[in-house]
This record gives structure tokens, sequence and C-alpha cells, in this order.
């Protein structure tokens, strides 16, 4: 789980700073607000707990990809929002594998 954990961390990582190089683009202001998921995903006790919920925000995020991918885009957001998907969707898979272990 080690390494499926720093890979998703990885992912994140790349995916906040692709979003960040988007809203640029797009002529938007960043802002370094964050909601309320990580709050409710820090506050359930057990490991479990936790990983589910992690994942069913993942596959949240790639819903909220596929409404965005619905609009008129420039080609650049649009492939990084494609390939921000895809790394949803495979670690969604991760988890759900090693979940379905425990």
């Amino acid at each position: 789980m080690d390494a499926q954990y720093k890979q998703v961390k990885k992912d994140e990582a790349w995916s906040c700073a692709g979003l960040h190089q988007a809203i640029l683009r797009e002529g938007g202001t960043p802002s370094k607000q964050t909601g309320a998921f990580a709050d409710k995903v820090i506050a359930l006790e057990t490991l479990q707990e936790k990983l589910t919920l992690l994942n069913k925000g993942q596959a949240w995020v790639a819903r909220k990809i596929d409404e965005a991918l619905a609009y008129d885009i420039p080609p650049d957001t649009e492939l990084f929002l494609q390939e921000m998907k895809e790394k949803h969707h495979t670690n969604i898979n991760e988890l759900d594998n090693y979940l379905t272990r425990k």
C-alpha cells in the first residue's frame, strides 16, 4: 500500500500544479483555499474508512472532469484534464483492489 499511497500523493501534486496552470491559462486567479473534504477524511477513525472516502472523492473528481470536458476548452487544458481523469481512474482501481483484499 505504501507505494500506491506515494503514487496517489504524487498524482495529486501533479493535478494541483496542472490545475493551477490551467486556471492561469484561462485568465483566472488560483486560490489556496481548500474544501471541507480533507477535514472529513481526517475526522474518520480507521484507515479503511479514510481510504474508502478518499476513493469516493477521486470518483467525484473524475465525474466533475467529465462535466468540464463538455465545455469548449483550449486543447492544452482538455489534454491535461483527460490525463488527470485517467490518473484518477487508475488510482481508484488500485485502491479498490487494495480495499477488497483487506
